[in-house]
């Protein structure tokens, strides 16, 4: 698909999932790999949506990471947050 779009101006980054069981170490070899072929062919950014703000080790890997939010309740949902911004500092 890579090879078949890259030149399509539509596009502007490449999805490797969408709300998948991202904090498994298979998901993180995953993503690696996807990662490494992905950039061998183009250099559009890459992107991956997670269930969990609890990932915290695979959202380094791809250019933007995303969190299937749900139903949780705002007060779980507000304390998950905080703790994901803690470990994700923003590089200024």
């Amino acid at each position: 698909m890579i090879r078949r779009d890259r030149n399509h101006p539509s596009i502007i980054a490449w999805g490797f999932g969408d709300g998948f069981e991202s904090i498994d170490l298979r998901a993180k070899l995953l993503l690696d790999d996807l990662q490494g072929s992905e950039k061998s062919m183009d250099s559009r950014l890459t992107y991956y949506i997670s269930l969990s703000l609890d990932d915290v080790h695979n959202s380094g890997i791809v250019d933007i990471a995303g969190v299937r939010l749900g139903n949780s309740d705002i007060k779980s949902f507000t304390a998950s947050l905080q703790k994901w911004k803690l470990s994700h500092p923003i590089n200024r």
